[in-house]
This record gives structure tokens, sequence and C-alpha cells, in this order.
């Protein structure tokens, strides 16, 4: 066996760089949050090849003093924290102090820093964690780190990068939700001298979206901010109809720090329960504040996770306080707008990331590039409506406003980049454009000028409409005065199914009609043994479902009653549908949510209940059916988040006509 003995220095280093640095976007990372942990204002990041050639950050902070200059590059030498008390209460968003070694121990770095107190500056260069110049220099206060030749020293780590696409969107990933998290500081990015985004650090978060996401996105955001003894909430959600295909533009901002965390974002996606489509998520940029105390943010080697130590409090009141904004919101989807937003990457197929393997190739972006518009198009194409004139046909056609081009189909765009954007940026990214000014209006100086006093009543969100008859025996057609509305008969009356379903098995759920003759269920052995097992484990929970249950036989099993709430005829249906849920769910019997089974079973019986398409319907039941989905707690989506109304206005249909241009 080899003998023990002490790894040298440099070797030791590396080893611990491996556990902070995994790609060039953690250069980025951890260097603009030393600047943010500085105090800066403005914030510059420029790329060569994704970071792997050169990155650059230059801030306009405190800078570090002459004397300190060489300790900020020790190992665990930091001024964010002095005692073990201080791990208790982490605000900096740097703590540890071993970003600036780990990056020197695998590339070469040069800082060049000086602070207010100060008249000159000083210049450091390091290779492989090894000084090599250390002399004064003119610098304007404030920090700029280079850090060139990722991995030189460490060559095994270069054949585990991506391509440049993906290096690079790692880095936009990174930088983006930094500047969501810093509304109040200015960003800069440049890759191969070309500007990605921008934001101009006026502390408005909705600007940062705007910069970043594009203005259809930005438009569809509702403002969030509600304050517990222990907790505040300060951010955006999107409207259902703004969604995507993977939790990736969910964003957590504790304290100031971007974070993930499973809990949160099931309590996220809770709050909007039956309003998305299946495996379909939200965008959500929320601000969470609360003493340093109840998080715990040392848990990660990234930072990147945190613990809550009042966590079912925090998800309890994170999902009630979104479900109760989603609840004020009126959420008709428009009809079809011109536009489209596209990703910021586009895909092309990846291959491994070779040193210099692109110099002088450009990345290929997505750019919108605005065009002729008119006033009322530009309005239209978001979900902010355009000042109605008195006289809309009066108007000049002639009118220009910048619009969004029209793109390619989305399913051309990639989205298993980390962070792919709605808008793509340009050079005049982050500032106001003329489109910006619709979206951001008079009310911006106050967040709450946009909240509703209180929740609206059921009715309210969604207007009375008269029909005027089907189209194909499927979809209602109905008018009143804001234009033509489209009713999916079958997702309306599936709604109103399971909300009174669902109301009816929670006011009734321990009562039981007993079955004359039980039904008899035969099943697969491995099924058989499961339900058995949870039958065993759980008794009361299913008896409390209004469900009697026992084995008869090696794989067969009587049911004896069923809920008093099912309709007639629907009892052997439900029943089959109930159980077949809960074997789906397998696993471990004791940790089957009941709940959530049962809220699935009620979703299939109200989608076998409703009205089905091609069913011709009478005026007078058109209109009712359109009375009671206006009295639905959220009138708007099917149970499975499909769309149930869709709203055509006055001028939209102008257009469609050419009456106006």
């Amino acid at each position: 066996m080899p003998r023990i003995h002490v790894l040298e220095e440099h070797v030791a280093n590396q080893i611990a760089a491996g556990e902070v640095i995994e790609r060039p976007a953690s250069v980025v990372k951890e260097l603009v949050e030393n600047a943010i942990d500085a105090g800066s204002t403005q914030i510059e990041v420029r790329a060569e090849e994704a970071g792997l050639t050169r990155i650059e950050v230059r801030d306009n902070g405190s800078g570090i003093e002459p004397e300190e200059c060489l300790l900020a590059f020790a190992r665990h030498a930091t001024s964010k924290i002095r005692t073990e008390k201080d791990l208790m209460r982490i605000s900096s968003l740097g703590f540890r102090g071993e970003a600036l070694a780990s990056i020197a121990a695998v590339s070469k770095v040069r800082l060049i820093t000086a602070t207010s107190s100060e008249r000159a500056g000083v210049q450091l260069y390091l290779e492989g964690g090894e000084v090599r110049e250390h002399q004064q220099t003119a610098s304007p206060k404030g920090t700029c780190i280079q850090v060139c030749d990722l991995f030189y020293n460490t060559p095994a780590r270069l054949k585990y990068l991506k391509s440049m696409q993906t290096e690079l969107a790692h880095i936009h990933d990174v930088l983006a939700r930094l500047a969501l998290g810093h509304p109040d500081i200015s960003f800069r990015f440049y890759h191969q001298g070309r500007m990605v985004f921008s934001t101009d650090g006026d502390g408005k978060l909705l600007h940062v979206i705007h910069a970043l996401y594009g203005l259809n996105t930005a438009r569809s955001m509702i403002p969030i901010r509600e304050e517990a003894p222990d907790f505040e909430l300060d951010g955006y959600v999107s409207k259902p109809q703004t969604n995507r295909a993977s939790r990736s533009h969910i964003i957590w901002i504790v304290n100031g720090r971007a974070v993930k965390n499973a809990s949160l974002t099931h309590a996220l996606l809770d709050a909007y329960h039956t309003l998305l489509p299946q495996r379909r998520y939200p965008i959500a940029v929320v601000h969470l504040r609360m003493d340093p105390q109840l998080v715990d943010v040392n848990v990660h080697p990234a930072k990147l996770e945190v613990r809550f130590s009042k966590e079912q409090e925090l998800m309890k009141w994170l999902k009630e306080s979104v479900s109760r904004q989603l609840h004020r919101q009126s959420l008709v989807l428009d009809g079809p707008a011109t536009a489209r937003p596209v990703g910021l990457l586009a895909g092309s197929p990846s291959k491994p990331l070779q040193r210099r393997e692109a110099v002088n190739q450009q990345v290929q972006f997505n750019f919108m590039r605005p065009v002729e518009k008119t006033v009322r198009q530009a309005h239209t194409a978001g979900d902010i409506p355009a000042k109605p004139s008195e006289n809309p046909e009066a108007e000049n056609p002639k009118a220009e406003e910048p619009k969004w081009e029209t793109v390619p189909k989305p399913d051309m765009v990639r989205e298993t980049q980390p962070l792919n954007l709605d808008a793509g940026p340009n050079r005049d990214a982050g500032r106001q454009a003329p489109e910006c000014a619709a979206l951001y209006g008079e009310e911006e100086a106050s967040l709450d000028a946009s909240l509703p006093s209180r929740p609206e009543e059921a009715g309210e969100r969604l207007p009375m409409m008269y029909p005027l008859g089907q189209l194909h025996g499927t979809y209602i057609l109905a008018q009143n005065e804001d234009g033509l509305y489209m009713v999916d008969q079958h997702a309306a009356q599936e709604r109103i199914f399971y909300e009174r379903f669902s109301e009816m098995a929670r006011d009734m759920q321990v009562q039981r009609q007993p079955l004359m003759i039980p039904l008899t269920i035969h099943l697969h052995p491995q099924e058989a043994s499961l339900l058995n097992e949870l039958i065993t484990l759980r008794k009361e929970e299913i008896l409390g479902l209004g469900i009697e249950i026992e084995p008869f036989g090696q794989h067969t099993f009587l049911v004896r009653s069923y809920p008093a709430w099912v309709p007639p005829d629907e009892e052997e249906f439900w029943l089959q549908e109930m159980l077949q849920r809960l074997l789906q769910h397998g696993g471990n019997p004791s940790k089957i949510s009941i709940e959530d089974v049962l809220d699935e079973a009620i979703m299939g019986l109200a989608c076998k209940a409703a009205i089905k398409a091609n069913r011709h319907l009478r005026l007078e039941e058109m209109q009712q059916l359109l009375d009671d989905l206006r009295q639905a707690r959220q009138p708007f989506t099917c149970p499975h988040g499909r769309p149930v109304v869709i709203h055509f206005s006055h001028n939209q249909i102008k257009r469609m006509f050419k009456r106006i241009m």
C-alpha cells in the first residue's frame, strides 16, 4: 500500500479549485458576486470563446486596499466574515474566501484595483496561483480582473466542457440571475466584443425582465408583493398562457442571492394548480427577504442551494400569496398576435469545445429587429391594451411605432439551454425603447397601484357573454361590448364539474353510499400486493374518502361503498379511476399523497362527465353554460390547464378585415 504523504500546495489548490470552478460560468459568478459585495453600481463582463480564452469583470466598487491584494489570493482569506457566529447571519454573496485562490490556481489572472483613499492602484499578475508581477499602476476606483487561458494547466478539465453555445448559455444564465437579483446595479455583458445584454440599474425589476425576456413577456407578468411577520415577498410571476417547457425560468432570489430550491418551486406550481398545461411551467422572478438566521446558505459548494428553518410555514405562505394574486387576475386568453418571441440561443449541433476552435467565429443569435408597425398593432401584441380612440377608423393608418418581427415557430427554437430568453438582445438592450413606455406607464412609481385592492368576486373576472351560436358543435361563439369570444364547451363544463366535485368531496368526505352489489376488481399480482399494503397502512384515510374496500381472494378485491357525492351511474368509473391513480403512484404506500390522488381522480371524472365535442346545444343551454362558467373560481382553464375562453377584441377583428392598419 502506498505511504501517506502531504500533497504539494499547487496540487492541493487545483483539487480545491475543482470544487468551486467547474466551468467558465463559475468564474463569472464568483467575480461578479465579489463586485456586488464591494458595493458596485456598474458591472461590465467581457468574454472571449465563451470565457475559455478570456474573462474580464470590471466594476466601480470600493476596490482592494494595496496591502490586502496578495492576501486576497490566499485560501480562506475573506473580508465577509470573522467569527463562527457570522456564519449564522450571512448577508454577503461571498464568504468562504476561496474564489480568487481557486480561479488563480487554474488560470492566468491579472488584477487591477484602486480605492478612493489611495493615489495609485495596484496591479498583480499570477500564473497557476504563483505571483509573477506586483506593481503600482494608474487606475480609477474599482476593480478589474482578467482571467485568461482557463484550465491551461489542467487539460483534462477541458475535455468535459461542452460546446461554445452551451458554455455561453451558462454564463448568460448566471449573469441574468444576478441582474434579476440586483436591479439597482447596471450590468453589461459582451461576448467576442458584441453586446449580449445590458440593464439600466434603475432599481426596477420589471425593466430588467424587459431587457432579458422581451416586451411581450414583461407585459404578461403579474406583480406580487406580500409581507408576513418573518418573510417578505416581492417580484413577478407570469400569466398562465406565458409558460415554458422547463422549470429553469423560475428564479428565486433569497436575500439578494439567486438560489435553487425544489420546495419553493413546488409551492409556486401548487399555486398554479390546474392553470397550466401538463409539463409546462411559468416564468417567475421572486425576491424573498427574511432574517439571515432563518436561511442556511452554507450547504452547497457553489452556494446555489439553501435550507430554511421555517420551511413548511414559508411554503404554505408562498403558495397562498401567489394563488391569491392569480385569483385576482382576468386570465382570458387573447386571440393570436402577429409577433412571436424567440430564444436567445438558437439550436445547433453540439460538439466538444476545443481551445481556440473559433476565435473569429461569431455566435449566432436570433435578434429581434424593430420594423414598422402601427401604434395599435404594437399595443395588441401583448396583454396591455392600447387606449381606445373615440373614432378608431378615423385614425391615421400611417402612425408608426416599432414592432417585433414575426419569426419561425417556437419548435424551431431549442429550449434545452439553462436560460433561453424570449427576446434576443441588441446594442440598445436595457434602454427604455418607445414600446417600453407603454409597458411602464405612469403607474411605475408605485407597484401597489397595479394591485387590486381586494380579490374580485366570482363572475367579475369573466365578463357577461351572450351566445351567438356554435362552431362545429364544439365551440360556443359569444359576444359583448368588448368583442367576440370563443368558448370550448367541453373545457368549460369540465372546469365547472371539477370545482363542483372538489367542493362536494370536501363537504361530504365521510359520507358513503353502499353498493347493493359489491364491485369486484381483479388486479395484476404486483398491483394487488401494492393495494393490500395500501389498505393495511392507510385504511382510515381511504375510508375517509368514502371507499370501503377489502381483499377477496388472492388478487381480487371487493368495493362495498363509494362517496355519496359521485354522480349517479358514474360510481364504477370513479372507483376504477381512483384505484388506478393510487396504483400508478406506486412506490412507498406510506408516502402516497391521498389528497393528490383524489384530485387527479376528480379531474378524470369531470372530464368524462363534461359535454363532448360535436354536441349541438340550444341557445338557452349555451347561455346557462356561460353563466355557470362565470361563477367558477378559476374559469379560464380546464383542470388540465388548457384554455377555456379566447377573446378577439374589436380592433383585432377590424385589422383582420383591413378596416384599420
